[in-house]
């Protein structure tokens, strides 16, 4: 069974930590004797699908102590994963399809598009690099 901390759960299944945080304090999501999740907990209190797709599979137990404070260790922009003008091209093309920026993020987050440091998309995000890197000849 695969046990992850809050934190670590909140960014490989996109829930926002504090969401995951209330639904603890309320008691709709237990944690184990190590304060970390289960995918079952996930999934029973609504978090997750039931779908194996959904699952990182090789996914180490992410504890804080792996990581020291403030290190973007496995940033997209780090690993050469960013690319603002394919991302720009993909927000372009949606964004004539009638969405909105908000929709967009939804969309792009879904898809697996990184951002510069690989949090999910937000609409304020999507319009950045629309207006910063979706018009011809921008830098």
């Amino acid at each position: 069974m695969q046990a992850f901390t809050v934190s670590a759960a909140a960014r490989l299944y996109g829930v926002d930590r504090r969401t995951l945080q209330r639904a603890i304090q309320a008691g709709r999501l237990p944690l184990d004797t190590q304060h970390c999740l289960s995918r079952e907990a996930l999934i029973a209190a609504g978090y997750l699908d039931a779908a194996p797709q959904s699952t990182p599979q090789d996914t180490p137990h992410i504890t804080p102590h792996d990581t020291p404070q403030g290190a973007p260790q496995g940033a997209p922009q780090i690993l050469g994963l960013y690319d603002p003008h394919a991302a720009a091209v993909r927000i372009r093309d949606l964004r004539q399809q009638g969405l909105s920026y908000t929709l967009i993020a939804v969309q792009l987050t879904r898809e697996g598009i990184p951002t510069r440091y690989g949090k999910p998309w937000e609409h304020s995000s999507v319009r950045y690099v629309l207006e910063t890197y979706g018009q011809k000849g921008a830098p």
